[in-house]
């Protein structure tokens, strides 16, 4: 099951669509969910949230550990991506997803503030902590919530996107597609196009094809681990979460409501890295040869 919230719909200008908790079960499910939907529906409705929908479609869902360190070519940006990877500052044990992005309202200034979302245990897990103070603040975390604009989440929490270790295994995995095309044979006919020797056509368009493909990956590469060297991938830090603890739901009145954990963290961006609330489509297709 994986779960997503978007402006849903038929209508072309995504206004015009209600926004929808989408809620995505495998196609060989063979559970009625109807039950289940009914549950969802409720807990907008107890929030006077009547504009809110609730969709149960099947879809096909994969999980981000089964395609770990896969990153995307635009994977490397400045400005942030919803649904894109989402780790710990200079760790490579941590990986998750960047969710999407909300407006906070200040109750100071009242100003709007655009803010990152995503999961608590993206932002915690993997944690050690360098000093007394931050295994404290990490402790503590577990069992309480972390206060809005805590300087000890600044300095403690800090993300980055895409994490480290996806980063380093997408940058291997590229070298890894390079070394497959720059075979002896590759190196070899490289060598006789150099030295002016005459080469099959047949022979030679194939083996510019592939020298275009390993130059492209090159590239990339390069981009890649610029992007790492750099710096760039620091986005930012916690403005707020939930810790990892469970709690009850005071928005239902129900005595026998049980505990639920509550998962979530509210990321405040760097400004030069704010990015916008839509999410990048990949090509229906892309063909290697």
């Amino acid at each position: 099951m994986a779960l997503e919230c978007f402006r849903y719909g038929r209508n072309n200008n995504p206004a015009e669509n209600l926004p929808t908790v989408l809620i995505s079960v495998r196609k060989n499910s063979r559970k009625s969910w109807r039950s289940f939907r009914e549950r969802v529906v409720k807990i907008p409705d107890d929030l006077r949230l009547f504009s809110v929908a609730v969709c149960i479609i099947e879809n096909e869902i994969t999980r981000w550990g089964e395609r770990k360190g896969r990153l995307p070519d635009n994977g490397c940006q400045k400005m942030e991506q919803a649904r894109l990877s989402l780790g710990l500052e200079q760790e490579s044990t941590g990986s998750g997803t960047l969710g999407g992005f909300i407006e906070i309202k200040s109750p100071n200034t009242k100003q709007w503030r655009n803010m990152g979302l995503t999961s608590f245990h993206c932002v915690y897990e993997g944690r050690t902590g360098s000093t007394k103070e931050e295994k404290m603040c990490l402790d503590r975390w577990q069992w309480q919530n972390v206060a809005a604009n805590s300087s000890d989440a600044a300095k403690i929490l800090t993300v980055c996107q895409p994490s480290w270790g996806d980063l380093r295994s997408q940058i291997g995995i590229i070298q890894k597609k390079i070394d497959d095309f720059e075979t002896p044979e590759f190196l070899q006919m490289e060598q006789d196009i150099a030295n002016g020797k005459f080469i099959v056509p047949y022979e030679l368009g194939k083996h510019q094809a592939h020298k275009t493909i390993v130059n492209q990956k090159k590239e990339l590469k390069a981009h890649f681990e610029d992007f790492l060297k750099s710096g760039k991938p620091h986005l930012g830090h916690v403005f707020a979460g939930s810790g990892i603890y469970a709690a009850k739901r005071n928005a239902v009145a129900s005595p026998n409501e049980l505990p639920s954990t509550r998962d979530w963290a509210v990321i405040e961006v760097t400004p030069a890295r704010m990015g916008d609330n839509t999410v990048k489509t990949p090509p229906s297709s892309h063909v290697e040869y």
